[in-house]
């Protein structure tokens, strides 16, 4: 049984957690004092079971009697009148869209200003322009920016990343840089 119930205890140790150990003494048998006040009328009344910490050293110690407390309500906070907060105005967004889903030929966009719109609207956009010039009907993925350079920089990266792609068979795939805006 011990060595069941001291793994937990080790891992919290491990954790972080800190070691307390105690002993058990009759005078924590005594209730407290407001166990000993009456309950006010309709007041729910809390009750907790003590038990001593090692029944084999306080076989001699009585039973200690169930306190009873009395529920106190907790203070109202006090309102205060806070300004709200200004609407932040849009953060700028600069998109890069690819289109990866054919082994042979992957498509990828330049940074372009993605205005107010989501993930959602730019790759149905991609989409709209991509299928009827290029008849490609796979994965859309649209990448958001928060300015141009990090975009610049993002699609600088895709498009090497694309560059060393194997494509069907061991083949490079062909890399087509779309105009979409």
């Amino acid at each position: 049984g011990y060595i069941a119930l001291d793994a937990p205890r080790k891992r919290a140790l491990a954790a972080g957690a800190v070691a307390v150990d105690w002993e058990y003494t009759p005078d924590q048998d005594a209730p407290p004092p407001y166990a000993t006040q009456p309950a006010a009328a309709g007041a729910p009344v809390v009750s907790s079971h003590a038990r001593p910490h090692n029944a084999a050293t306080s076989a001699s110690v009585a039973p200690a009697p169930t306190p009873v407390a009395t529920a106190v309500p907790a203070p109202t906070p006090i309102a205060t009148a806070t300004p709200a907060p200004e609407p932040e105005p849009p953060k700028a967004a600069f998109v890069v869209c690819m289109a990866e889903g054919d082994p042979h030929t992957k498509y990828i966009n330049p940074p372009i200003d993605g205005g107010n719109g989501n993930n959602s609207t730019w790759m149905k956009a991609y989409r709209a322009y991509l299928d009827p010039r290029y008849h490609y009907r796979g994965n859309i993925r649209c990448n958001r920016q928060p300015t141009l350079d990090a975009a610049q920089i993002f699609y600088d990266k895709m498009l090497e990343k694309a560059r060393e792609l194997p494509g069907n068979g061991g083949v490079p795939p062909k890399i087509v840089v779309t105009e979409w805006k």
